[in-house]
């Protein structure tokens, strides 16, 4: 380590840091029981043991919805189509895993009908067309729809927006053939 520059030295350090705690955090969701399972999952074969929490699916979904204004400002469709189609999945998902929740007014899957079936339609329309324009007003719906819904059951601390950094360097969101 003493060839490295007190910057690499750090860096270097931060990154262990930061696998370490995403190890421990790992195992610790690993360790904890699993909620009751919805009785339409019970039926499903019984091969996963963990649930992931609406939250999880949320932050994911997020992640996903980062991804897809850096794909389509690059003009990346084929890259912003399969973020939207991440973005689909992880709804899907989320009422298929939660279609209740104690703390959402309502059941999941049609809250999803409700504010986010129109703008997530009217992006992916936007992408197939190749449409810069019309794909930044249907982002920002899907982000209008995802705030609508938290302001309507008491989440409207979460507010979500347009990103103003990138924090995947590691992904280039450019159109390269």
């Amino acid at each position: 380590m003493s060839n490295y520059s007190p910057l690499k030295k750090l860096l270097l350090i931060a990154a262990v840091l930061c696998e370490t705690q995403l190890l421990t955090a790992c195992a610790e969701h690993i360790a904890q029981p699993v909620k009751a399972i919805p009785p339409q999952i019970s039926a499903a074969p019984q091969n996963t043991a963990y649930a992931p929490g609406l939250g999880e699916f949320m932050a994911q979904i997020s992640t996903r919805h980062h991804k897809l204004w850096y794909a389509g400002k690059a003009k990346n469709w084929q890259l912003a189509d399969y973020e939207l189609e991440e973005i689909h999945e992880g709804l899907d998902d989320l009422a298929k895993y939660h279609p209740t929740h104690d703390k959402v007014k309502g059941s999941i899957p049609d809250l999803m009908a409700t504010y986010m079936k129109a703008p997530l339609a009217q992006t992916e329309t936007a992408i197939k067309a190749k449409n810069a324009a019309d794909f930044r007003t249907g982002y920002d719906n899907i982000t209008a729809g995802c705030n609508s819904c938290h302001q309507a059951n008491d989440f409207g601390f979460n507010v979500i927006q347009r990103p103003v950094s990138n924090p995947f360097a590691n992904q280039s969101f450019k159109n390269t053939p």
